[in-house]
């Protein structure tokens, strides 16, 4: 039985073993996509040996999953609420709502490929799908405080918030996949710009 001393730095160890076969799989599935990654090619990568694999993760699902919940952590990490405060955003200054904008863009740049294959996953396996529909209510969660900071009456706009909230993740979630297939006749700041006015002008109409 492993004593305290012991124990410590074959948890770090396992840590940093589960850590090398995360990476390796977030390269693999951002060059091949999920259909085409095949979970010999991480093993490869990592130059672990092919059995320590099965130990952390059942399959390459499974290790998709687990860069899900990474960057959904990081992501509520990188947006917790006290960085944005009613104090901090007036709703009648266009800027002030083009940085929550902007937020929401930024983490689907960041992981754009890994998205791509995320999105792929979903399309071929129910639970995945499953799993996507519930990383877009994560995140319309978070955007949802954000904009009842810039809608301090959404009864009186006649405006449902978690909706407009999912629906502002889901739009910003389509353009990404569209400018990355070069589908997007606009720059990032054009967009953010336009659809900031949009809400701009809905709220101090």
């Amino acid at each position: 039985m492993a004593t305290r001393g012991e124990a410590a730095p074959r948890r770090r160890k396992s840590e940093e073993t589960r850590r090398r076969i995360m990476e390796a799989g977030r390269e693999v599935f951002t060059r091949k996509g999920y259909h085409d990654t095949r979970v010999s090619e991480i093993i490869d990568r990592t130059g672990l040996g092919h059995g320590t694999f099965w130990i952390y993760f059942r399959d390459k699902e499974d290790l998709l999953r687990a860069l899900v919940e990474e960057m959904l952590r990081e992501f509520v990490t990188e947006n917790l609420v006290d960085r944005l405060t009613p104090e901090r955003i007036d709703p009648s200054r266009l800027e002030d709502i083009e940085e929550v904008i902007s937020r929401a863009v930024r983490v689907f740049e960041d992981n754009q490929p890994l998205h791509n294959a995320i999105l792929e996953a979903a399309m071929q396996s129910e639970e995945f799908a499953a799993i996507y529909d519930q990383i877009n209510l994560e995140l319309a969660a978070v955007y949802r405080k954000y904009l009842s900071f810039l809608l301090p009456d959404p009864e009186g706009l006649g405006v449902d918030v978690s909706l407009m909230a999912l629906l502002l993740v889901v739009t910003i979630a389509y353009n990404s996949l569209m400018w990355a297939k070069g589908f997007m006749h606009c720059g990032r700041a054009e967009f953010v710009r336009a659809l900031s006015t949009l809400i701009h002008r809905l709220i101090n109409h």
